[in-house]
């Protein structure tokens, strides 16, 4: 069984543009309507720490939809997902806002936001469609030092890369000088001055599992197995866990460019049923070939140490005729046994699985042979 160990951090550019507000009062401190404009790139194994070029992305990150969409082209990404983001301010001062991916500009965006011409520290998260709410705090009195984020309702397995913001800076249209992971803070342009850019790390708080099926060739050559969906359920002691759980995050600000994760803590919640999650379902049924077909599966790995994995599809002879609909089989990953490591959130690890069953289970038209019978 092959584990890729995959540490990746999501680096995100942010193009925020600003307009002045008008209003009968006088601000002393001008306030502004942001709009964010955000390109997301993703790196394998990458030193952000010493990473000072003013290109972006730097070597070795890669656009997102083509780092994560590229290795699971048929299944959903954190390309299109939304992102929450927190505006602190020194000391506890915090305005929340989320920002939805645009289609039709290839962008996130958000237009209610309002901030100051100031300094700000930027926390935040990816998807925000996973948490039914999200609160910060500044657990040392001040956001110039951290923060803490606690998610409540994540799914405990989803298809999203649940992630948390680890660095914010400011830079120009050309990239970025300085961006690090554990320096939060970035200033906005003053009214009138043009448009601001913002770039941020995400880095993983969940485990993941790349599920690469791929059809045996003997068999290929008399059926065809097209998928309809994949589901997968965690389990613990040969229990279901609880299908939503919170997670507290601690995030301490640094000069150093490590990680400013330094405590991570993901609690099952005692009254989430026990649910399937869907990790793929197309409108359309995948046909499945002998080469792999890949799919992600993410999990909070503390808190489970099987995963069930539910697989419906359909059966095809070589005439095209569906003999076998909407079959269902389930499988267990024995997490420990099976991937023989310790598993650490940010990591991904490749179960193979190949479509080969010993014998058919309806034959068809186009399977019998019609053999000539010689009178002797």
């Amino acid at each position: 069984m092959k584990h890729t160990t995959t540490y990746t951090a999501i680096a995100i550019a942010a193009i925020v543009a600003l307009a002045a507000c008008t209003g009968e009062g006088t601000e002393t401190t001008p306030r502004h309507a942001a709009t964010m404009t955000l390109v997301a790139a993703a790196p394998a194994l990458a030193d952000v720490g010493s990473d000072t070029r003013a290109a972006f992305p730097p070597d070795g990150f890669y656009a997102y939809s083509a780092a994560v969409g590229g290795q699971f082209v048929n299944q959903m990404t954190n390309d299109r997902a939304t992102i929450a983001a927190f505006f602190t301010q020194s000391p506890t001062a915090q305005a929340h806002a989320t920002f939805a991916y645009d289609d039709a500009t290839g962008r996130w965006s958000s237009t209610y936001t309002e901030m100051q011409t100031a300094a700000y520290y930027l926390y935040g998260f990816i998807p925000a469609e996973d948490a039914a709410t999200a609160t910060i705090t500044a657990p040392s009195g001040n956001f110039a030092n951290g923060a803490t984020l606690t998610l409540t309702g994540l799914n405990t397995v989803t298809p999203s890369d649940v992630c948390v913001a680890v660095a914010a800076r400011e830079g120009t249209a050309a990239g970025v000088e300085g961006l690090q992971a554990g320096r939060f803070l970035f200033n906005a342009n003053a009214a009138g001055s043009g448009s601001n850019y913002i770039y941020l790390l995400f880095d993983h708080i969940y485990s993941s599992v790349r599920l690469s099926f791929r059809v045996d060739a003997t068999y290929a050559a008399l059926r065809t197995i097209r998928l309809r969906k994949l589901e997968m359920q965690a389990y613990s002691n040969n229990a279901a866990v609880s299908a939503t759980a919170s997670a507290t995050i601690t995030l301490e600000a640094n000069a150093t460019g490590t990680s400013p994760i330094t405590a991570l803590t993901i609690t099952p919640d005692a009254t989430g049923a026990e649910a399937w999650a869907t990790l793929y379902a197309p409108a359309t049924p995948l046909t499945l070939a002998t080469t792999p077909s890949d799919f992600i599966g993410c999990f909070a790995a503390a808190l489970c140490d099987e995963l069930r994995l539910r697989t419906t599809y359909d059966v095809l002879d070589t005439a095209g005729t569906i003999i076998r609909h909407g079959c269902v089989a389930e499988n267990a990953i024995h997490l420990s046994t099976l991937l023989r490591t310790q598993l650490t959130r940010g990591h991904i690890y490749t179960v193979n699985l190949t479509v080969n069953p010993t014998y058919l289970y309806v034959l068809s038209d186009p399977d019998l042979d019609n053999p000539t019978i010689s009178f002797l």
